[in-house]
């Protein structure tokens, strides 16, 4: 193995093993601040949602958060990568279950969004 090769092996080595929690850990929902916001009743037989542009400090973006009723049907999307025409999975996923936490109680009023309807 040449000198070059052994350096990035013993730096890959000594990097401490990822275990898929270190983005969550980082995360801080109270960061979170919701720029627009909007209720849509997705036409005459659809189930009516909000949406919400959010800016997300904890990685420097700004987020498309679509929200539906119902704990956990929340789906986020970055908005840089949407201008790259980025909607891959993997590539632009977000965990929408952290975002609904964080955003539910300011977005959804289910007494409200059903007189909405």
């Amino acid at each position: 193995m040449d000198k070059e090769k052994r350096i990035r092996y013993i730096q890959a080595r000594d990097q401490p093993e990822k275990t898929g929690k270190e983005d969550i850990m980082k995360f801080d929902p109270n960061l979170l601040q919701i720029v627009d916001s909007d209720y849509h009743r997705n036409g005459v037989g659809g189930t009516g949602f909000h949406v919400a542009l959010v800016d997300d400090p904890n990685d420097g973006d700004a987020k498309l958060v679509i929200m539906f009723p119902g704990e956990g049907n929340t789906a986020v999307l970055s908005l840089n990568k949407l201008m790259e025409e980025d909607i891959s999975f993997g590539s632009n996923s977000y965990r929408g279950d952290i975002y609904d936490a964080a955003l539910r109680p300011e977005l959804f009023d289910e007494d409200t969004d059903e007189e909405q309807e």
